[in-house]
Order: structure tokens, then sequence, then C-alpha cells
């Protein structure tokens, strides 16, 4: 709801309210800034599907989940700075390709293995 009334972005200003929400204690205000939730699909619908970037498709493109490692990157503006979030997607047609092709060279590499032992 947050989201939707504030066209994807949440306001430093609403800091305070995520906070208690969320179960965090809120300190310094001025240390919060905007934070603008990149999400393709629920801002503008299947039309916002991104394509793959290999098989340039959008049709087996899912969400993938939020980034974990780096869950946010800072915009550095003029006058205020702000965060990014966005989803991550991928693409079910190339996961699969992909599974193809890792096993087919795990083998590959099993048999090299296998061949190097045995002397052949």
């Amino acid at each position: 709801e947050i989201l939707r009334s504030h066209d994807f972005t949440i306001p430093a200003s609403m800091a305070k309210v995520v906070s208690r929400k969320l179960g965090l204690v809120v300190t310094e205000q001025a240390y919060y800034c905007d934070i603008i939730i990149w999400d393709s699909l629920s801002r503008w619908g299947e039309h916002a599907r991104p394509s793959c970037p290999c098989c340039h498709l959008p049709d087996r493109v899912v969400r993938h989940g939020r980034e974990i490692k780096q869950p946010g990157r800072r915009v550095i503006g003029l006058r205020r700075n702000s965060w990014i979030m966005a989803m991550r997607f991928k693409c079910g047609r190339c996961e699969e390709e992909h599974q193809r092709m890792k096993q087919s060279a795990e083998q590959a590499g099993a048999e090299v293995r296998l061949c190097q032992h045995t002397g052949d």
C-alpha cells in the first residue's frame, strides 16, 4: 500500500512509519533517504516484463527474488541521495539450457578424469 500510494518510492519522511512496521528503531532522521523500488511487473504490468538478455524473449522470464548480497544501490544526486532496490529475474528457457550444458560439461569432465585414471 505504501509503495503504490507513493509511486513505488519509500520517502525518507516515512522512515519512522516504515521502521515501526518492520520493528526497527529510528535514530537520526537525517540519515534516511528515499528508497526507490524498481519492480516493473508490479508497477506497469505484463507489458513491462523484461526480455532475456540471451534469447531475447520475455515469455519465460519470471521473478527470481530480490538481490541478497547487495540489496540496494546508492544513487548520488546533486541535491540529495537515494537508494534503488530492484527485483531479480531469470529466464526459464535459458536456465534449462544452462542446466543441460552444465550437466554435459560435468559428464565430459568425468569422462576425461576417468580416461586419465585408467591411462587411456
